[in-house]
């Protein structure tokens, strides 16, 4: 039988059958295809993931927007100021490319900002509730209910118990408007003398663990196994609790409280003292220092991730003071910190920087009597990568343009877009600018009728650009 001739093609020293050949082709171009897919594929939903982060940032900051004509509007952000924390986080995600974070923060910012339309304005109409969680935090329903995962927005009632674990934080906002902040390895029971709808005065045992409290009207009683304070209007204060040791601290920063012992004994703590529990005595008030004044850098800076890989942290030293603590977090409460030294001998820290974000720093003296005083104002600064920003001198005026201007009242909002790593100023006032060159301002007027607002972005090489506006204002 013959035997079919097999045709082949010689290269060199070797040689391939066309059929082989072909089917080789065949492979490599389907190869080729699925690559081509993969990548079309890949840059389509990155596409999809930019579209979506970037809907979600303009919704957020409509809402926001809505949120700032208000007549609480003070109160809300203060009360909520983690939507306002997510919404920036979530500019700074998306510029920096990280539109999965970024899609994630903003749904948080519009979760956080549905929740104020829900609770109205009406105290009546509030409920004790979760203002945020960050890291392991639980609540219970009395005594024998199921402990549930906290999340922000959830209410609480009287009787209810929460924990947070050695990573958990939760700030909770009572129906008078206090707030209070329960820190790591916590343990708090809500008294059933708070009425969770139309207010009365927050009543919290402390098992274990260390609270914060910020007091929106007086009555609000802290318990120990110990003792109890009964805290004054607008106080700001720390109280921890050591069951092991069966011991205290109270420390007032702001306004006052009346701690009384389970043996009768009272101590009467003003601003700035602290008093310790040990079993059920108490020691004479003792003084804590004052907050620090920070000085560098200033508010909201940007640091350029790419040239800088340190940074310097300075405040004003206090010369009654033998040490410093110092916190660096991602957090605007201080749930986690990145940096938490309570030993610092000079009034000044270098920090590395390792990422980019946006992070929160404060410093609290430490007496010498070993008390820690009231912490700082609250800075922050910001790390992201500018290459490609500015990287050659150049007298080029940066980019500036506005895309919304509009009047409330005496108030004017303004929003624009300038080059990023510019600075803005409205009518000689600062404005903060995004890492991606948006800004957002509210500015007042003084007069009725036409008035001009005058926009300046200044560069990096003092180049700039002035834009001005003429609007109407028709009331005060």
């Amino acid at each position: 039988m013959a035997r079919s001739k097999q045709t082949s093609v010689s290269r060199g020293w070797y040689s391939v059958s066309v059929s082989s050949f072909r089917r080789g082709l065949s492979l490599l171009g389907l190869v080729l295809a699925l690559i081509g897919s993969t990548l079309i594929y890949q840059q389509w939903e990155q596409r999809t993931r930019k579209d979506r982060a970037e809907k979600a940032i303009a919704q957020a900051g409509d809402v926001a927007r809505v949120l700032e004509k208000r007549d609480d509007y003070d109160q809300v952000r203060i009360e909520h100021h983690i939507g306002w924390e997510d919404l920036k986080d979530a500019r700074t995600e998306f510029a920096a490319e990280r539109y999965d974070p970024a899609l994630s923060r903003a749904r948080a910012a519009l979760r956080e900002f549905d929740s104020i339309f829900d609770l109205g304005r009406d105290n009546s109409e509030r409920k004790s509730r979760f203002l945020s969680v960050q890291g392991g935090v639980e609540y219970r329903r009395g005594e024998r209910g199921t402990w549930i995962k906290g999340r922000t927005n959830d209410s609480l009632n009287p009787g209810d118990w929460v924990k947070t674990s050695d990573s958990g934080t939760a700030e909770i906002r009572f129906p008078d408007g206090s707030t209070y902040v329960l820190r790591h390895d916590t343990l708090v029971h809500l008294g059933s003398d708070i009425d969770s709808t139309s207010g009365g005065d927050p009543v919290a045992n402390i098992e274990f663990g260390w609270v914060d409290f910020n007091t929106a009207q007086s009555g609000s009683k802290i318990k120990t196994p110990k003792s109890e304070a009964i805290l004054d209007r607008d106080t700001e204060a720390t109280i921890s609790y050591d069951p092991n040791q069966a011991s205290g601290h109270y420390t007032t920063y702001a306004g006052g409280a009346k701690v009384t012992s389970t043996s009768g004994q009272t101590q009467q703590l003003g601003a700035l003292q602290q008093i310790d529990q040990r079993g059920d005595l108490l020691s004479e008030p003792k003084p804590v220092p004052p907050s620090p004044r920070l000085t560098d850098p200033a508010n909201d800076q940007e640091i350029d991730f790419d040239s800088q890989k340190e940074l310097r942290l300075v405040w004003k030293p206090d010369p009654n003071a033998q040490s410093y603590a110092l916190n660096v977090s991602r957090s605007q409460i201080f749930a986690t910190n990145i940096i938490e030294d309570t030993k610092r001998r000079k009034a000044s820290a270098r920090v590395g920087i390792r990422g980019e974000g946006i992070f929160y720093w404060r410093v609290a003296a430490i007496g010498r009597n070993d008390s820690q005083g009231a912490w700082s104002e609250t800075r922050s600064f910001r790390v992201a990568s500018l290459r490609g920003v500015g990287e050659v001198e150049d007298k080029t005026p940066p980019e500036l343009s506005i895309e919304e201007i509009q009047p409330y009242g005496s108030l004017v909002l303004v929003n624009g877009r300038t080059e990023p790593g510019s600075t803005v100023s409205m009518n000689g006032e600062q404005v903060s600018v995004q890492l991606n060159g948006t800004f957002s301002k509210t500015i007042q007027m003084t007069q009725v009728g036409f008035a001009f607002i005058t926009i300046v972005a200044t560069d990096a090489w003092d180049n700039s650009t002035e834009l001005q506006r003429r609007v109407f204002i028709d009331a005060f």
